[in-house]
């Protein structure tokens, strides 16, 4: 049977910046031995680490998907998978930025999933206009149903960046690409908005 991460309650509170707040702190050598016993089979290694950035995972779901129990099911999946993959982390120090990697590959296949299921994404209510957006486009249509319509990997950019305060480079990591992606997806992410709420494009494709 696969081993099972439990979530605290009281430790998995989604912060306004995940990064910042919401993390057990550990010495980078105290992690690096963890993680060397994990990549030997130690569940329990790789649960204290678990433990470690299970609030900043979770946080940076619920941003994405805007919904805690599926944030709670994919960060639990991903704990799962990070356990039977360690083998891939390259660095034992690069441990909270690869698991946090997992987490929002994850949660963009449930934002696919999500469009493969429906032709309308319920409005969320992110709590964050994209600046000149809402000024210039007000009551055209529901901001946060616009982006539900955004491909997958635009849409964790944007709530990323607009939603939580994440920086570009900050969001770079995350995800594992240059910065100029980044970047080149907000962009994209903006102009199709625009397009959305100005009904010139039925779907955002």
């Amino acid at each position: 049977a696969p081993r099972v991460f439990l979530l605290s309650r009281d430790k998995t509170k989604a912060f306004p910046n995940p990064l910042a707040r919401g993390i057990i702190w550990i010495m980078q050598k105290d992690e690096e031995e963890l993680v060397g016993r994990a990549r030997r089979g130690d569940g329990d290694s790789f649960g204290k680490l678990f433990e470690v950035y299970a609030s900043r995972a979770l946080g940076v779901a619920i941003a994405i998907l805007g919904n805690r129990p599926a944030s709670e099911e994919v960060v639990q999946e991903a704990a799962i998978e990070g356990f039977r993959s360690l083998h891939s982390l390259a660095s034992d120090a690069a441990f909270g930025s690869w698991f946090t990697r997992i987490v929002i590959n994850k949660a963009i296949d449930r934002l696919r999933q999500r469009q493969r299921e429906q032709q309308h994404i319920t409005p969320l209510n992110p709590g964050w206009d994209p600046p000149g957006a809402a000024a210039d486009l007000e009551g055209q249509m529901d901001m946060a149903s616009a982006v539900g319509r955004l491909p997958p990997d635009h849409q964790a950019v944007v709530r990323l960046y607009y939603g939580q305060g994440y920086s570009t480079p900050e969001i770079a990591d995350l995800l594992g690409r240059p910065e100029g992606t980044v970047r080149r997806l907000l962009s994209e992410s903006y102009r199709r908005l625009r397009l959305i709420l100005q009904g010139k494009n039925e779907r955002a494709t």
